[in-house]
């Protein structure tokens, strides 16, 4: 960012439009038909979901903030009401 004076919100704005244009992209190409088998689909798209929420607030793998922890223990440990 400092190398081309661009402020960090810009840069953030910039990778969001990025992001929004990949989503849609991969919904488009989703929903067409195609012969790799749907279980397949339905893993790439679900590791591109976790990639998303780990990394959509900076890095929440490496730098594991209240927000991942919050995300992972709302899943895995704490029980669902039926």
């Amino acid at each position: 960012m400092e190398e081309y004076g661009v402020m960090v919100q810009e840069a953030y704005n910039v990778f969001n439009n990025h992001i929004e244009s990949a989503w849609k992209d991969v919904n488009k190409g989703f929903l067409k038909p195609t012969e790799m088998p749907i279980e397949v689909l339905n893993r790439m798209l679900n590791l591109a979901r976790v990639m998303n929420v780990l990394y959509s607030e900076g890095d929440g793998y490496t730098y594991v903030g209240k927000a991942t922890k919050g995300i992972i223990s709302s899943l895995l440990i704490e029980p669902i009401t039926l």
